[in-house]
């Protein structure tokens, strides 16, 4: 007795004697060989070298003074039931459940294992790369319904809050929920975050192929570690942080079976492993994109969900500069050849051509956002959401990959196999207003503020038109009806003479006005002039109000 006396304070053995009896004061002093062993294994090993100590071993067995954490008043109802299969459970809501009660609510029996339970509660921490104070998280998530800690979601986003002011947490919760993730995932941008990330690649795993290409390179860049500590500063409340830190636990099991199963995949067809690739490297080719035209693309993106008059101020001028800045970066040859015959107007043929690259998209997808709030550039605007509203676009580099991916048109070699696309929903695409316009010759221009009156003159001309010409393999459209559009090269063009009544005066937008003069075959259609060439020339020299060269 006088090792005892020794090495345990008196008050402590008081406690252990009478919860357990001596046979308790040997297991928890460890006295010789012949002490009882544990009622239970220790799955964390050792607490710490320290607790190899008699002294240390004692104190944590006694359990005398429950963490701070367990003081939340809806705790008591937290009771221990099972304690036995907490050493061996492999579902995390149920462990955190027991351990929230074995700690703050023990029994006798728990008493007794408090090493044990302490062990247990410090493994599932390092699983769910918890601090101490995380458990004050855990607490609250353990007093929930039990269907909420099992299957519950993160609290629902506020309405109207800018995509730039999302938590992880909130973006976590809409990427779960949204139809379109990889459009949402593009539309945070490099703000994503980890949270974020966690929810897109558990969308990812139960998609098409095609997704997996696309969220490859999300795979290899999350961090449960990094996650952690993102929550920490979460705006959210304890159970959204800890659902969100046991999502990243079970994903591991689901990220270890998907890599077999894309390993399976690849072996399966050399088209699949092209598929990769081409994601791949659209994910380096996004990062060449031009950090005006996004910056102005979130801006507006931004203002549209927040609804807000202030952050749209202004907007018709900035978007309208951005996007007229990149058409007069485009050669005007890419605007001329194109088809000519009922259904393949130069209006569409052309918008397709603009929003066919990733500025081009960014600098549309702007304007189509600054005119749904303001009405601005209605007339324009329709025509570049048909194209822009059956493709995947350009919003980051999951869209671009989708788009790579669909371009491609890849051939599998199995020809009854084929790579599915996954369904998407894109703004825009809707059936716009019917418009009317005109075309032939300018007779006479005029300019009244605001606005400008085109009146026709001669009927007789010339206009270009395309005699021969192919299609390529080049994929540059996804149709409402599912059909692909390819690309059309006109090998030879020449001037065609027209003769025909002359159109009614047209009155149109005044920035379609620019630069036109009489003597030009211009189109309108609606409030716009779609293009204008000069007298004798199959290139032209305007369109949509831009100059091009």
């Amino acid at each position: 007795m006088s090792r005892i006396s020794r090495a345990v304070p008196a008050t402590a053995v008081a406690i252990i004697i009478e919860l357990a009896g001596c046979a308790a004061i040997t297991s928890a002093v460890g006295l010789g060989s012949t002490g009882t062993k544990p009622s239970a294994p220790d799955p964390g090993g050792s607490v710490s070298d320290a607790s190899s100590s008699p002294e240390v071993r004692t104190v944590q067995g006694a359990a005398d003074t429950p963490p701070a954490w367990c003081k939340k008043p809806e705790i008591n109802q937290v009771r221990l039931d099972d304690l036995a299969a907490l050493y061996t459970e492999t579902e995390a809501h149920r462990a955190l459940y027991t351990l929230v009660a074995a700690t703050c609510n023990p029994d006798n029996e728990a008493r007794s294992q408090a090493r044990q339970i302490e062990a247990t509660r410090r493994a599932w921490s390092k699983k769910l790369h918890l601090t101490e104070a995380d458990w004050d998280s855990v607490a609250e998530f353990v007093v929930a319904p039990l269907q909420s800690r099992i299957n519950g979601m993160v609290s629902r986003t506020k309405d109207n809050l800018a995509f730039s002011a999302y938590s992880g947490l909130d973006q976590y919760e809409a990427l779960m929920r949204n139809a379109d993730p990889s459009y949402l995932a593009d539309t945070f941008g490099e703000r994503l975050s980890q949270a974020g990330r966690l929810a897109y690649i558990t969308r990812c795993l139960k998609a098409e192929p095609l997704v997996w290409a696309m969220c490859q390179p999300d795979i290899e860049a999350f961090d449960a570690e990094k996650l952690a500590v993102e929550l920490r500063t979460d705006t959210h409340g304890g159970f959204d942080r800890i659902r969100a830190s046991i999502a990243a636990f079970e994903i591991r099991s689901d990220l270890a079976a998907h890599a077999t199963e894309v390993k399976a995949l690849l072996a399966k067809d050399a088209g699949y492993g092209t598929m990769f690739e081409l994601a791949k490297a659209a994910r380096k080719d996004w990062m060449k994109v031009d950090p005006a035209l996004l910056a102005i693309a979130n801006a507006m993106e931004d203002a549209e969900a927040t609804n807000s008059r202030k952050a749209s101020e202004g907007c018709g001028a900035r978007t309208w500069s951005a996007w007229s800045g990149y058409v007069a970066s485009l050669p005007a040859k890419q605007f001329s050849g194109f088809e000519k015959r009922l259904g393949h107007w130069f209006e569409d043929q052309a918008m397709a051509k603009i929003s066919g690259t990733p500025n081009g998209y960014l600098a549309s997808l702007a304007l189509v956002r600054c005119s749904d709030l303001t009405g601005e550039a209605r007339d324009l605007v329709q025509f570049l959401e048909r194209p822009m509203g059956h493709w995947p676009g350009f919003r980051g580099p999951r869209t671009m990959a989708h788009t790579a991916v669909l371009a491609a048109n890849i051939a599998l070699d199995d020809r009854g196999a084929r790579i599915d696309s996954p369904s998407f929903l894109r703004h825009g695409g809707r059936m716009g207003d019917t418009l009317r316009g005109g075309t032939g010759t300018i007779g006479a221009i005029e300019r009244m503020g605001d606005t400008a009156k085109i009146t026709f003159s001669n009927i007789k001309g010339t206009q270009p038109k395309c005699v021969r010409g192919h299609y390529t393999n080049r994929v540059v459209q996804l149709r409402d009806d599912g059909v692909l559009v390819y690309e059309y090269v006109c090998v030879e063009e020449r001037l065609e003479a027209y003769s025909e009544p002359p159109a009614p005066p047209q009155n149109i937008d005044g920035r379609y006005a620019a630069g036109l003069e009489p003597g030009m075959f211009v189109t309108t259609i609606g409030s716009i002039v779609s293009v204008a060439y000069r007298k004798g020339s199959q290139m032209p020299v305007r369109v949509f109000g831009v100059a091009v060269k």
